[in-house]
């Protein structure tokens, strides 16, 4: 309900601007067009009448705002941040983890109240405002439909004769209703398309035929013009733009153009004379003072107070009637019509002479048109959101794995994961446990225990190192002097955490990347509930990368409460063909990975998810398939932790164990750790060009 509050806001907001400027474009149009025919005046200002009814569908971007500036994460220092700690058993069990379902309780509507925005008040003040003049509106129609009802009384018959006759003059396919009403100065038409015609009980007394026939032909002229349906037209978007008071002023003018039309369109069909029907009109308007009841206000009829203007527009030397606009008048318009009524302009900021990261692709909506995406929108939100995600924790969680094959094999894995992280260092501490599936249950006498750790500096150094002994000595130790890489393959790795923080499957870039990229398409297909949140659904296809589904949850920042991913070809290995990577079951054909299940937890009122489930599916152009299942579970989070009583970013290497070097490879050399350092068995094997120093 709030996403829709918002919406209405935003789109009341950039409509009335627009109205605004419309309404004085064509009142600066009129005043020019003063002198000309009133049904060309009349035809301009219907559309604005078009403007406030017509929805947008053309969207045209003005940068003309000045270039909005991204806000960076908020980086929050540690004596700001909350510490939640929960312990975690040191051994392993062999049965499965039951992994704790999170409680999440529906916010109170105290709570509720306190996160509306303004604009989220705006656009309930907006619904208030149009039921309150829709209400006022159809009780004032059904007062005057009751009254009238009870009131109106059939024509004489020397009266109805005299109006038939004049009917046939004029060489009318249609007999509108014409009714005798008492109490009444002026007549008035009143109806839904074209409408009746009442007039005062007292018409028959006046004297001149002529007079009788110029007000009869100023009546006739609104119920062939259709001017009862464009009337209520004018009550809807009073309704929409109740607020508005150019809408105000625009539908005053419409009244006031559309009285002159049917004062030239009588004159033109009647071939009266200009006086005679001034002095018809002037005659029948002074008796409204002395009626006992006035025009119903949604009537169509003549105010009182415009009457010195129309006299005197007829009374212009020079003056010509027109019984319609002309073809090309109507051309014209329409053609304009065109243009501004479904056109929107939205104003963006200017492009700025440094790189920024934003959103690179188009978004279309269903029909395939575009849709602006403000720096406020969806995706930017989303983009800030995880952008604004913590740099520095201590983490403990587990993972539940099930892999399965079309060949029937299946291995369960369960791992406890220590994760350490700062801006400059990550330590990341795996026991994995392998247990072989018989039959569809764990074979407890026959685990394949695993440790490994990767430690890494990004300004220095990255160790990896693992274990298959239950001391955890290690066995086999990789080192790089370079960490920037492998500080970014860490965090990506979707089964330590990266799943929670944008990383998803055979990609080596997150969705904010991905959203940022140019080739990037975003189709934005609606809303769709997720445990009781209304999630924007957006369906990205990016070259080389495949297809994304996003589900972004609005009541938790925007970040992803689902993500579905489909690869084929060389989207799976990013633009690579599949060909050239000859795997174990032959190339891999598509590979389909789903996020779902994610919770969340505010900590003071930063939003981390905690928990999801994982699913990842292979299929190989043998026909082989592979299903790899996960749950992903941080235990804690501890957003101040004191790495030192942690002995993070440390090695924990026995002196003398050989080291890969990695920046040596194919140069023959040996390494081993010594003293806390990386040290060449050998030092005359160095080559003089090359230092560890």
């Amino acid at each position: 309900m709030e996403n829709y509050l918002t919406q209405i806001t935003n789109y009341l907001l950039a409509q009335s601007w627009q109205i605004a400027v419309l309404v004085m474009v064509i009142a600066a149009v009129c005043l020019v067009l003063k002198n000309k025919s009133a049904h060309v005046r009349y035809l301009l200002w219907l559309i604005v009448l078009a403007k406030c009814l017509v929805p947008p569908l053309v969207t045209i971007p003005l940068a003309i705002l000045p270039q909005d500036k991204m806000q960076e994460p908020t980086l929050i220092s540690s004596g700001e941040m909350p510490a939640v700690n929960v312990e975690m058993a040191d051994t392993v069990t062999s049965e499965p983890i039951a992994l704790p379902s999170l409680v999440v309780t529906s916010p109170t509507i105290m709570e509720r109240l306190a996160r509306v925005t303004a604009r989220q008040w705006l656009g309930f003040g907006w619904i208030v405002g149009v039921a309150a003049f829709l209400l006022f509106a159809l009780i004032k129609a059904l007062q005057t439909n009751v009254w009238l009802w009870r009131q109106r009384k059939p024509l004489s018959a020397e009266l109805q004769s005299g109006i038939e006759n004049l009917f046939s003059e004029l060489g009318l396919r249609i007999s509108p209703q014409v009714w005798l009403v008492e109490g009444i100065g002026q007549p008035f038409v009143w109806g839904l398309l074209r409408g009746s015609i009442y007039l005062p009980a007292d018409f028959v007394k006046v004297d001149s035929t002529e007079h009788r026939k110029g007000i009869l032909g100023h009546e006739l002229s609104h119920i062939l013009r259709f001017d009862a349906a464009v009337n209520i037209l004018q009550v809807m978007a009073q309704a929409i733009f109740w607020f508005h008071p150019f809408v105000w002023w625009a539908n005053k003018k419409i009244r006031a153009e559309r009285e002159k039309c049917c004062d030239e369109m009588a004159i033109a069909c009647l071939g009266a004379k200009v006086k005679d029907y001034s002095s018809a009109i002037v005659n029948i308007l002074i008796s409204e003072y002395e009626s006992a009841r006035p025009v119903p206000s949604l009537a169509v009829a003549g105010p009182v107070k415009n009457i010195e203007e129309r006299i005197k527009t007829m009374l212009r030397p020079g003056k010509k009637f027109y019984k319609r606009p002309s073809l090309v008048a109507v051309t014209f318009i329409l053609l304009l019509a065109l243009l501004a009524v479904p056109t929107v302009l939205v104003l963006t900021a200017r492009a700025g002479t440094e790189a920024e990261e934003t959103i690179g692709g188009r978004v279309i909506d269903e029909k395939g048109d575009d849709i602006h995406v403000k720096t406020e929108g969806i995706v930017q939100k989303f983009i800030t959101a995880v952008r604004n995600m913590p740099k520095v924790f201590a983490i403990k969680a587990k993972t539940q794995f099930l892999m399965k094959s079309s060949t029937g094999k299946e291995k369960k894995q369960l791992t406890d994961i220590k994760y350490y992280r700062n801006d400059r260092c990550v330590d990341i501490e795996d026991s994995v446990h392998n247990y072989p599936l018989v039959n569809g249950k764990t074979d407890k006498n026959s685990y394949v225990p695993y440790y490994q750790r990767s430690i890494v500096d990004r300004k220095n150094r990255a160790f990896y190192y693992n274990s298959g002994r239950k001391d955890r000595v290690p066995q086999m130790v990789i080192f790089w002097s370079d960490g920037e890489k492998e500080f970014n393959n860490i965090s990506k790795n979707i089964g330590i955490g990266g799943a929670l923080e944008g990383y998803v499957a055979y990609d080596n870039r997150n969705l904010v990347e991905l959203l940022s990229d140019k080739a990037s398409s975003i189709h934005y297909k609606g809303l769709e509930d997720i445990d009781g949140s209304k999630c924007h659904v957006l369906e990205v296809t990016i070259q080389n990368y495949g297809s994304y589904t996003l589900w972004l949850d609005p009541q938790h920042h925007h970040l992803p409460r689902k993500v579905y991913v489909t690869k084929k070809g060389k989207d799976i290995y990013g633009g690579t063909p599949v060909s050239e990577l000859k795997l174990a079951h032959g190339s891999l054909a598509e590979v389909s990975y789903v996020m779902d299940s994610i919770k969340f937890k505010d900590f003071d009122g930063l939003l981390l998810p905690v928990a999801c489930k994982t699913t990842l599916i292979w299929k190989y152009t043998s026909g082989e398939t592979a299903e790899w299942h996960g749950e992903h579970e941080r235990l804690s989070i501890d957003l101040k932790p004191d790495f030192e009583a942690l002995n993070a970013f440390e090695p924990d290497i026995p002196d003398g164990t050989r080291i890969n070097h990695q920046d040596f490879v194919g140069e023959n050399i040996q390494f081993e750790w010594r003293n806390g350092k990386v040290v060449p068995v050998d030092v005359k094997q160095l080559p003089l060009s090359l230092s560890l120093e």
